[in-house]
Formats: C-alpha cells, sequence, structure tokens
C-alpha cells in the first residue's frame, strides 16, 4: 500500500535563499501532511541530503499548539512558509502567538527569527527584496 501526503511543501533555508547566487545548499528540507490515520506522521526522517519532517493533518490551533508545548524548537520554521499558512488558514494574528518560540532559535536560524519579525510588521506574510536580501545576509553570518 502506498502512502502518500495529502500536501507537501519545501521548507527551510532553500525555501527562501535557493534563487541567491552565493547560497550553498546542503539539503532540502520538506513539509509533508499526511491523513490522520497514517502511521508515518510526527515523525522526521533524513534520507542523504533531505530531510522530511511528516504531520497528521489537524487545524490551525492544533498545529500551533503543538509547536508551543514542543521542546523542538527548529520545527517552527514552518510557520514562515506562506503557502503552509494557507494551508492550515492561519493568518498573522494566528502566527504571532509564536514570538518567544522564535526567539528559542540557535544563531543559525536567526534568519526565520527576522523573517517571522517581518512578517509581523508588514502584516502578512510576504517579504520585500530589502528584507528578504537582509534575512541571506543574516543566514550567511552564521554559516
Amino acid at each position: 500500500m502506498l502512502i502518500k501526503p495529502i500536501k507537501e511543501f519545501i521548507v527551510g533555508s532553500s525555501y527562501f535563499f535557493d534563487k541567491f547566487r552565493k547560497y550553498n545548499k546542503k539539503d532540502t528540507d520538506y513539509l509533508y501532511i499526511m491523513p490522520s490515520d497514517c502511521i508515518f506522521k510526527n515523525q522526521q526522517v533524513k534520507i542523504e541530503d533531505i530531510d522530511v519532517f511528516m504531520y497528521s493533518d489537524r487545524t490551525k490551533e492544533k498545529f500551533i499548539k503543538d509547536q508551543i508545548n514542543s521542546n523542538d524548537y527548529i520545527t517552527v520554521g514552518k510557520f514562515i512558509i506562506p503557502e503552509f499558512l494557507e494551508y492550515i488558514e492561519a493568518d498573522i494574528d494566528d502566527i504571532s502567538v509564536l514570538k518567544h518560540v522564535f526567539e528559542q532559535l540557535d544563531d543559525k536560524h536567526k534568519y526565520e527569527l527576522y523573517i517571522f519579525e517581518c512578517y509581523i510588521s508588514n502584516k502578512k506574510p510576504m517579504l520585500t527584496k530589502y528584507q528578504k536580501r537582509k534575512a541571506f545576509d543574516i543566514y550567511m553570518k552564521y554559516r
């Protein structure tokens, strides 16, 4: 039996910086939304240079609550992927409660905090060219 995700998203640095000439992609991260009856959910799998984060399909409230209650800060990055936010029908007000989680990220992921802060400031999940460039500069500073 073939188990397919309901929805698939590219997440992580390659989502934002793949078009930058100086970007040196070390891996690609995917987020899979799995059917709720699937045994492969709420897991992370690494295969060579691909990381797959699998989550059961759930409401935005449940995604946000689970993130707040998790000690796995690195997975908060899914909340800065506009297509993911659209899929779970979340807006900036919904994700604003995650600020303290973004603030827990290590230096290598500080660019995600900056992107999150830009979204809050812009009142929507989008970056200007200047903001995207600054996010890349922050990314490069710690790599």
